[in-house]
């Protein structure tokens, strides 16, 4: 199976011939189907999004959502919303929170959302006030003790109910695609270039993703963990282990983009 890959579509911003190039370059793949990891649109169209997706493609959708989906909603309530919608649909999966999805004898397809949870960089020094923080409801209003407690519990639920599938994969001697938003390490975490700051990095990064992720590589070092991730806007590669490699993909608003469709055979 070979799958295309966008991420940070951001379509709420993106013009008709924006859209009509990114469909475009997806035709040009010849895919069988596409990885979006994140940041989709707003939750007060999302569902509308994602059904403009599934039709214009005609090929399944595998996607988890970023941090902007939830814009206007709350985390728990656009998660549920978007489970139940995608139950309606053939060829339509959020893989936050569901089991893998095997595309071939060795290879598994899984993911979920991530947060930036404040653990790495420095969370008490940086003077970064995101729009989340007035736009996604569980955030609103919080002190900057409390908001961070609520982020470290939002990377610790992330990486908890990937562990499982991930760990079920390995062990059963099959290589895992992990699609998540945030960039689970500081050096997965890319701008312009180079690695980002530390003040950026407690919300552009989800430390407690990355613990699990080189935890389980160790544990099956014949296996191999690819991770698709967005969020930075920026693109990059990084080796964590010989086993463990996250891919960062670029991303502009307005201009939707299918990522190196070309250097993926596996995908």
């Amino acid at each position: 199976m070979r799958l295309a890959w966008s991420t940070d579509l951001h379509l709420n911003f993106a013009s008709l011939i924006a859209w009509e190039q990114w469909l475009e370059q997806f035709d040009r793949c010849k895919a069988d189907g596409l990885i979006i990891s994140g940041d989709i649109s707003e939750s007060t169209d999302l569902l509308f999004q994602l059904d403009r997706l599934h039709l214009a493609i005609g090929k399944p959708l595998y996607f988890v959502l970023g941090n902007h989906d939830f814009y206007h909603g709350s985390i728990r309530s656009v998660r549920s919303l978007v489970r139940n919608h995608c139950k309606r649909f053939d060829g339509l999966h959020y893989l936050s929170g569901g089991t893998g999805i095997e595309l071939d004898s060795d290879w598994t397809l899984m993911g979920h959302d991530g947060w930036g949870d404040a653990t790495l960089g420095d969370y008490e020094a940086s003077p970064v006030e995101l729009a989340d923080f007035e736009m996604i409801k569980d955030l609103e209003g919080l002190s900057k003790g409390v908001l961070y407690e609520r982020l470290r519990e939002l990377g610790r639920d992330a990486a908890e109910t990937l562990k499982p599938t991930l760990i079920e994969t390995l062990s059963k001697g099959k290589n895992a695609i992990v699609v998540t938003h945030v960039p689970p390490f500081a050096e997965s975490c890319w701008y312009e270039g180079r690695h980002s700051d530390p003040d950026w990095l407690p919300f552009f990064s989800c430390g407690a993703m990355g613990e699990m992720l080189r935890a389980t590589a160790k544990q099956y070092p014949q296996r191999t963990i690819r991770v698709l991730c967005g969020h930075t806007h920026h693109a990059g590669r990084a080796t964590l282990l010989d086993n463990l490699q996250v891919i960062t993909a670029s991303a502009e608003y307005g201009w939707p983009t299918i990522f190196d469709c070309s250097a993926w055979p596996v995908l």
